[in-house]
């Protein structure tokens, strides 16, 4: 065990807890286990008529911000001397930064007829490096353990507070936690070139996209890729043809996307900041059905998205009545 000057007392983190708006949160059946890696499992209320677009689908920004609900609420939770996975430690003196980040869909996901109000978690070690850790948050219809609804990989780099750049985790966190997740490598997603022409909106930040560290959230970034995904959609319909600047999207329509994403991957490389405008760029391989998006500023890219749809829907659209 880390000696207790390596660690934020257990009462401090207790006070902390207490002082929390996530310690309010209607969070149930909560407990962790080792084996056959280190995870804590919940319940927690699921889906809303916010988390729906208009095809009815489950929005993946939606989701991922009740990965964060059940993320958050449980590394921040008191747990033995500490906090669960002691991140609470590890990060006092430091800033955290999103590396990477992936989402895997399943169909079932898609299927209305399937209650999501009520839904279980499994929140889980994936993997420790020198500087950075990953976990997994996947999500269960409750009583289920087998297919998650939704996969949720997100990886973390602890950087100094001034500088920016990485930091070494502490010996005593890795000799701890190495080897103890559920896969044997983080997540690597590489940055990929960006052609010389490609489809391109323009976007601002603006606060309601900002998290705690008064940057662009990582959830964001999705949106923003969607959101130009649409409107180019939207105008290609509109002038009946799939051309914008040029570039073709070849395997997309309204049709296509209304069937709902099966995968979305990220990989963060610079941050942005409230007010500052942004480029969406855009653009499909030939013989590729994955859309692939480049969002700079200034020419400077900062993240890089790649994200794919479900070949065919699950069922007819939902029925909507507003009144």
């Amino acid at each position: 065990m880390a000696n207790t000057n390596k660690l934020m007392g257990a009462t401090r983190i207790a006070s902390f807890w207490k002082r929390s708006v996530l310690c309010n949160l209607p969070v149930t059946n909560f407990r962790v286990s080792e084996t056959p890696y280190l995870n804590a499992k919940l319940t927690l209320p699921g889906l809303n008529l916010e988390s729906l677009d208009f095809d009815g689908n489950p929005k993946v920004t939606s989701l991922l911000s009740l990965c964060n609900t059940a993320r958050l609420s449980t590394l921040q939770r008191p747990y033995g001397e500490s906090s669960f996975q002691d991140m609470l430690s590890v990060t006092q003196d430091k800033m955290c930064f999103v590396t990477s980040t992936s989402v895997r869909l399943s169909k079932r996901l898609y299927d209305f007829r399937v209650p999501k109000w009520t839904l279980d978690a499994e929140i889980a070690l994936s993997f420790v490096g020198n500087t950075s850790v990953a976990n997994t948050v996947s999500f269960f219809l409750p009583g289920e353990s087998n297919e998650p609804l939704w996969k949720h990989v997100f990886q973390i780099v602890t950087v100094d507070k001034n500088t920016r750049k990485p930091l070494a985790l502490p010996d005593w966190f890795k000799a701890k936690y190495a080897g103890k997740g559920c896969d044997a490598k983080g997540l690597i997603i590489k940055p990929f070139q960006k052609p010389t022409k490609t489809i391109c909106e323009q976007i601002q930040v603006v606060s309601s996209d900002t998290d705690l560290n008064h940057h662009t959230s990582y959830i964001a970034y999705i949106g923003y890729a969607l959101d130009a995904l649409h409107a180019t959609v939207y105008r290609s319909k509109e002038n009946d043809e799939k051309k914008t600047n040029g570039v073709l999207l070849h395997s997309i329509d309204e049709d296509v996307i209304s069937n709902g994403l099966q995968y979305v991957e990220v990989v963060y490389l610079n941050e942005s900041l409230l007010g500052q405008s942004l480029d969406v760029h855009l653009w499909q391989v030939e013989n590729d059905k994955n859309i692939l998006f480049s969002i700079e500023r200034d020419g400077v890219p900062l993240c890089q998205l790649k994200l794919n749809y479900f070949a065919d829907r699950l069922h007819d659209k939902p029925i909507y009545v507003f009144v």
